[in-house]
């Protein structure tokens, strides 16, 4: 509720007209201040006219005045800057440490407001303001997914550079880690990312001319050649991987972090595991390659590998399967492109002052079709159309950092279906 109240508060939603303390004092807002997002007074360098003076200070803001004692504010002289305190219910008269009496204003607003406001938070369609969307205007939306593009691109150039920090800046090695978390398609991108971690990317390179040692190196970290199985393939990893195991001293990773259940069988972690390590016998200085390419096409190419014969007939050890290419699809190239390869671009250029890196990276976006998963399914049937890689990564931000985690306040269709009510 105090969330609504700093809103309102902030945005000026309420009635200004003949405003008075809960005294009965004359009150004007001239300036509600500045919100504070740390420790303190909620709202900073307010300003107001009690009767006839005006006063400058802080603004505190809570549901009822005894939340003032609940959180002993009483006991802190930074609270006795408050000049007013901010309540929805009158329920006690709070003092500043010197016995003075704080005034209080019962904030004024229209019940509408806190009406829609719990129609938002209490409602169980996947999208809440779904039914209103058609009153945002275009121009409005559309400055808004800009934003929330930036906000995802930004989150994940955060975990890359920390990844990069981890890895002494070596770019190549960050970009390894990153693109095997992206491999392991959701369900597995941990497991994914903890393999590529055990098995340092240096080992990779110094066998990166032979593909069977590639393949018995990750096959073997990832713990999946520990079982009992009496195919040749299967057993000829074993061999190669247990005297690399040795020579590097590997301890492989535990192979219950995979998972199978309800994924296709083109997701499997045998048939990832195996596009991963075709990707990394088939190019060396990969990462130098996506920054000297220089169209989606270019970027393409470098994926659009072939694991070892053997998996054109198995989707796992020792059980064979109908012949087919397990080629790495469009559909999966595109969501490397996307969530790798445009996010190592920004940073790229972040980290070295070179814009020109991080307009590739936008123009990476808008230049790719926008990804169909179910969030920008029920986005299309609230009526929007996405038409690119950038609309999708917008509206996924929306979905997962605004709508599923009820912060309508914070975002801007739900302030402007606010103010409008």
């Amino acid at each position: 509720m105090e969330r609504l109240l700093y809103y309102i508060w902030k945005h000026r939603l309420f009635d200004a007209n003949s405003l008075t303390t809960t005294s009965g004092e004359p009150l004007e807002i001239i300036d509600p201040g500045t919100q504070n997002l740390n420790a303190g007074p909620d709202f900073f360098n307010a300003k107001i006219r009690i009767g006839h003076t005006v006063w400058a200070g802080n603004v505190e803001i809570h549901t009822a005045a005894s939340d003032w004692f609940k959180h002993h504010h009483g006991d802190m002289s930074i609270y006795d800057t408050v000049i007013l305190h901010v309540i929805k219910q009158e329920d006690a008269i709070i003092y500043r440490q010197n016995g003075e009496a704080i005034p209080q204003l019962l904030l004024p607003y229209p019940d509408t407001i806190e009406q829609h406001y719990a129609y938002l938070l209490h409602s169980d369609a996947p999208i809440s303001c779904s039914l209103r969307l058609h009153e945002i205007p275009t121009l409005f939306l559309s400055a808004w997914m800009d934003v929330l593009q930036t906000e995802r691109l930004e989150q994940k150039v955060s975990r890359i550079q920390h990844l990069l920090h981890q890895c002494k800046n070596n770019w190549e090695e960050t970009f390894y880690i990153t693109l095997a978390h992206y491999f392991g398609v959701g369900v597995n991108g941990d497991a994914f990312e903890r393999l590529a971690r055990s098995l340092p990317f240096q080992i990779i390179l110094k066998h990166s001319d032979s593909p069977h040692q590639v393949e018995a190196l990750l096959f073997g970290q990832s713990g999946l050649l520990s079982a009992d199985c009496d195919d040749a393939y299967f057993l000829s990893l074993k061999d190669e991987y247990q005297f690399l195991q040795q020579k590097y001293q590997l301890k492989e990773i535990d192979h219950c972090s995979w998972k199978w259940y309800r994924l296709r069988p083109t997701n499997f972690p045998e048939i990832k595991i195996a596009q991963f390590a075709a990707i990394y016998r088939s190019t060396t200085g990969l990462f130098s390659k996506i920054l000297a390419a220089t169209n989606p096409t270019e970027l393409s190419k470098l994926f659009k590998v072939n694991p070892s014969p053997y998996w054109e007939t198995h989707y796992n050890f020792g059980k064979p399967s109908s012949t087919s290419k397990k080629q790495l699809g469009e559909k999966m190239i595109d969501s490397l492109l996307i969530n790798v390869v445009a996010p190592a671009f920004f940073s790229y250029g972040n980290s070295n002052h070179q814009r020109e890196f991080t307009e590739k990276a936008l123009k990476l976006l808008e230049n790719l079709p926008a990804e169909q998963n179910h969030i920008t399914k029920e986005w299309q049937e609230c009526g929007l159309t996405i038409n690119t890689a950038a609309d999708s990564q917008a509206l996924i931000q929306l979905k997962q950092e605004y709508c599923e985690k009820k912060k309508c306040i914070f975002c801007r269709i739900g302030q402007k279906l606010l103010a409008k009510t």
